[in-house]
């Protein structure tokens, strides 16, 4: 089952968007492996956890230094970045994408969705990660791009093959102290763990609040022709190719 327009609903209550989002729920002829000048995909799953948007400053970079498309990349990281954000302010302590770097690499999984897998010598900084859940990959839904902070600058092609990590965030002098300072907490604190009161629907779970998000849904029906420039990436997709924040002039009605 995908994204519904009920389910959106049941995340408004999460208050995981800024005021005056517009978003819609799913055609059943699109895909998650799609891209569109106009409209971002975001999957489910980090707002089940507690994530809203804007993303707080460690998961932001993780983005912008990786190109890695939201619905592309798998719960394990969503669960990492969340546990890291929530000790980062709880220590008051420096921690950047290069310190991810140093003890993680990229890998694919399938369909050319992302997890970290550890590197040799190292261990997990964040326990009790899943690399999947079920069924997580059909939960998304769209957002339109001028509707929300930075939507301009995502990436519209989607990443078909593995960054180098280390390449792309490299250590710096200090990061192996970073580091240490992390793993020197107590496992139960670096334990990933759902923090917030969960309501049940259809199956599946959504983070419950007090106040409302005040996201608006537009009232038509979404719709393929309301997606400018819809574009399927799939096989004709370059192998290797950098993700690019491509201007929808140099963009509209051609395939990538």
């Amino acid at each position: 089952m995908h994204f519904s327009n009920h389910d959106i609903k049941l995340l408004e209550s999460g208050r995981p968007f800024p005021k005056n989002t517009i978003f819609r729920a799913f055609d059943p002829k699109t895909r998650a492996n799609f891209s569109s000048d106009n409209w971002v995909f975001f999957p489910s799953f980090p707002f089940t956890i507690d994530f809203s948007y804007p993303f707080p400053a460690l998961t932001t970079e993780f983005f912008e230094k990786t190109g890695l498309i939201y619905v592309k990349t798998m719960p394990m990281i969503w669960q990492t970045l969340h546990t890291l954000e929530i000790l980062i302010r709880h220590h008051a302590h420096d921690f950047s994408v290069s310190k991810l770097a140093y003890v993680y690499n990229l890998r694919s999984h399938g369909s050319s969705r992302f997890l970290f897998q550890i590197k040799s010598g190292q261990n997990h900084m964040i326990l009790k990660t899943t690399q999947n859940d079920s069924n997580w990959k059909n939960h998304f839904f769209f957002v339109r791009r001028d509707s929300i902070p930075g939507g301009d600058k995502f990436p519209v092609k989607w990443i078909m093959k593995v960054p180098s990590f280390s390449e792309l965030a490299p250590p710096t002098p200090n990061t192996a102290r970073r580091v240490a300072f992390f793993y020197g907490l107590e496992p139960i604190e670096r334990t990933f763990k759902l923090r917030v009161p969960l309501v049940k629907a259809n199956s599946k779970t959504y983070p419950s609040g007090s106040e409302m998000s005040c996201i608006r849904k537009s009232n038509s029906k979404f719709a393929l022709d309301d997606i400018d420039n819809m574009i399927s990436i799939g096989k004709k997709h370059q192998e290797g190719s950098k993700p690019a924040i491509v201007p929808s002039s140099q963009t509209r009605g051609s395939q990538t």
